[in-house]
């Protein structure tokens, strides 16, 4: 049953996530689990009513996931220009940055900059000796399994080299940077992996030194927690957008965001009751849109007659743009509302300012 809901899940979330399934299958061939059961039937049936929902999308667009899999395995490769986590410097960093988080706040970098596709992140906090520390604990976990004959302990490391695994396999496949928040997906799993040389210490006489280097680790990330900042929070979003809804209410507008990155976009347009029939993100995430039913109006390929675009407020324009008839700024957004009725507007302007 677990793995029929695991696989459901990936058919119905994201295929990067067939890590998952692939670490349970590993387990099975590894235990010599039987293949067939008559009780494994329910869980079959299970499997085939939550994948329903993929294949039903994939008829009504012409199969088009399947087939670009055919496609993409053609060209399998496997290089470190198109796997970035094959550098063993970016694995150890992007896993040490759990324990040792560097604050981002500031005009330029916030803390959403660990969420965006980016191929390197910040370095971790106290580079080179926090990396130092995450290897040696791996080095003891992994003795520390192999000495306790724990087929519990076992599972977690093959949970992990699957993730690893599925990293290569996804990259050679499609040719593109495994970015570096994908690991989010993992990230429970290398906690019990490094929490295991803790468990064994605080069973021994060295438990008072373990708890001060546990509640050091709790202070390196609450100091983080507080010294960070998201560059364009979503109470910013809400509140410039609630300004400018007497100017878009009852009319066919777009969405064009420059400079204002994150999550959330969305949300504050459906809260006050405004639906862009063109968005800068439904160009990008138009399969995404499609297959959840999100257009909430009917979405168009031109631009509309009326356009909102966002921009930080440090970035933004001093001097009125040819075509703004309204700019309303809050905080660390400024909007500018564009009349494209001549239908010139041109995104590659605002990219460039």
């Amino acid at each position: 049953m677990l793995l029929a809901l695991s696989i459901g899940f990936v058919f119905n979330s994201d295929f990067s996530l067939a890590v998952i399934p692939l670490a349970i299958l590993i387990i099975w061939i590894t235990y010599k689990l039987p293949l067939f059961k008559r009780s494994y039937l329910p869980a079959f049936a299970l499997f085939l009513l939550l994948i329903l929902p993929q294949f039903v999308f994939e008829i009504r667009h012409d199969w088009v996931t399947l087939k670009t899999i055919p496609k993409t395995s053609q060209r399998f490769e496997i290089s470190a220009d198109n796997l970035p986590s094959l550098n063993w410097k970016l694995s150890i960093n992007n896993f040490t940055r759990l324990f040792f988080t560097q604050p981002l706040s500031g005009p330029l970098k916030g803390a959403e900059t660990y969420l965006h596709y980016l191929p390197e992140y910040p370095k971790p906090l106290f580079n080179g000796f926090s990396q130092f520390v995450i290897l040696v604990l791996l080095v003891v976990s992994f003795y520390l399994t192999y000495r306790l004959k724990n087929k519990k302990l076992f599972v977690i490391w093959i949970f992990l080299l699957a993730f690893l695994l599925g990293n290569l396999l996804f990259s050679g496949i499609t040719k593109a940077p495994y970015y570096q928040h994908y690991s989010a997906v993992a990230l429970p799993i290398f906690c019990l992996v490094i929490g295991l040389p803790f468990w064994q210490l605080l069973k021994s006489r060295f438990s008072i030194l373990t708890l001060f280097l546990l509640l050091s680790i709790l202070s390196i990330n609450l100091f983080t927690l507080i010294n960070s900042r998201v560059k364009h929070p979503t109470y910013q979003k809400m509140k410039i957008v609630e300004l400018i809804k007497p100017y878009l209410e009852n009319k066919k507008f777009g969405f064009y965001s420059s400079g204002v990155r994150g999550g959330g976009m969305a949300y504050p347009f459906l809260f006050h009751n405004l639906h862009p029939v063109k968005s800068s993100y439904h160009d990008a995430w138009y399969w995404v849109y499609a297959a959840y039913s999100l257009f909430d109006a009917q979405p168009q390929v031109d631009w509309p007659k009326t356009i909102v675009v966002f921009k930080d407020t440090n970035q933004a324009l001093s001097q009125k743009y040819e075509q703004e008839v309204k700019r309303v700024t809050f905080e660390d957004i400024t909007v500018l509302l564009i009349d494209n009725s001549d239908k010139k507007f041109d995104p590659q302007v605002f990219k460039s300012i």
